[in-house]
């Protein structure tokens, strides 16, 4: 199983993974990314884009932002890639909204998303704990940061599955244009594994142990 590349976000909880045949990854999904105010644990998130997919094509979009818990701070470093404002979360829903709303909309869609199973689905996952309520991570998740590992190779950041695949993302490291970006660079994946003359086993699924 690949190391995850993000070492400053630890909780307790293992994760479970497996390879799947190319067949069985999904082809309805929700696409989703996060912003935060930072890397580490104590991070709270401040967008939440995502997109809706059913049978490979674009159903609907997700994007809020998420208010500030009070006392809380925009990191340097995250301003430095999101550009987001403490004014631009002014009157946003406060995170528990979001969190109701996002899962609403996944619904008992698998999720999909790049370095989602390091990084994204744990944010998903305290959320739902502290409300009390079940995650959307829960109805699996396929990274694309993975897949494309496994079948392409290194580097493999968002831009560089963009790059590879021609797929543009006209504003990165927000969260929606990174979400819609993802999906279709998930899909080139899938068409580029079926393509090839022997399939490959690929796709870890994560969940929470």
């Amino acid at each position: 199983m690949p190391q995850t590349i993000n070492e400053e976000f630890t909780d307790e909880g293992d994760m479970t993974a497996r390879q799947n045949d190319v067949g069985d990854l999904p082809t309805s999904y929700v696409s989703y990314d996060l912003e935060t105010t930072g890397l580490g644990a104590n991070a709270h998130i401040i967008e939440v884009g995502a997109i809706r997919v059913f049978d490979g094509y674009e159903d609907e979009r997700f994007s809020t932002f998420v208010s500030l818990p009070t006392g809380a701070r925009i990191g340097a470093g995250a301003f430095a890639v999101n550009h987001i404002t403490p004014a631009m979360l002014e009157g946003a829903p406060s995170m528990d909204e979001a969190f109701r709303a996002f899962s609403a909309f996944v619904g008992e869609l698998p999720l999909v998303g790049q370095n989602v199973i390091a990084f994204d689905n744990r944010f998903i996952d305290r959320e739902a704990a502290r409300m009390g309520l079940r995650s959307p991570t829960e109805n699996g998740s396929f990274d694309t940061m993975i897949l494309y590992g496994e079948l392409v190779g290194r580097p493999r950041s968002l831009a560089a599955i963009c790059e590879h695949y021609g797929v543009d993302n006209e504003e990165a490291h927000r969260a929606w244009s990174d979400a819609r970006a993802t999906s279709d660079c998930y899909i080139a994946l899938l068409r580029d594994a079926r393509s090839r003359p022997v399939a490959p086993a690929l796709g870890i699924e994560g969940a929470r142990a």
